[in-house]
């Protein structure tokens, strides 16, 4: 169980602060992206609980860790928009692949509106993680990556 909770908030915090795939720990993502479950961000409270911890061993300021909690609440209403309407995508998707006839055309569509909104997600991931980082300093910035990496080297992504 601690390492289930370990490895979802690893990817998570992975997420955040390395701009990897969207990985799909978000509530109700939509299976065609199952990248995106840390997409959801920190509102889950283990996952907050241990990006906390994480910034305690960089010796984040309350400042700092207040700072990066507003970044994280303003980032969440844009991801919860673009997931929304890729969960509608994909039951749009699924009711033409369950019609009568297939149609090519419309499914190519919505696979492009899929990307485009992925697309979109990543850009805005991104622009949180930089968000994030510009409030710490390089040496937190540095302890944070390797705190990170080194989790992922035991395989908790």
């Amino acid at each position: 169980m601690l390492r289930l909770m370990r490895t979802s908030m690893a990817a998570a915090a992975a997420a955040a602060m390395l701009a990897a795939a969207p990985a799909a720990l978000a509530a109700g993502a939509p299976a065609s992206a199952a990248a995106p479950a840390a997409q959801a961000g920190w509102h889950h409270p283990p996952q907050r609980a241990w990006f906390a911890h994480m910034l305690r061993r960089v010796h984040a300021s309350d400042a700092q860790r207040a700072q990066i909690r507003g970044i994280v609440r303003g980032a969440r209403a844009q991801r919860r928009a673009t997931w929304q309407q890729l969960r509608e995508l994909q039951q749009r998707q699924w009711r033409l692949l369950a019609a009568p006839t297939i149609d090519r055309a419309e499914l190519e569509a919505l696979r492009a509106q899929r990307m485009g909104l992925l697309e979109q997600a990543s850009k805005q991931r991104l622009k949180t993680e930089i968000a994030i980082a510009e409030v710490l300093d390089a040496p937190q910035r540095a302890q944070l990556f390797e705190l990170l990496q080194r989790g992922h080297r035991r395989g908790l992504r």
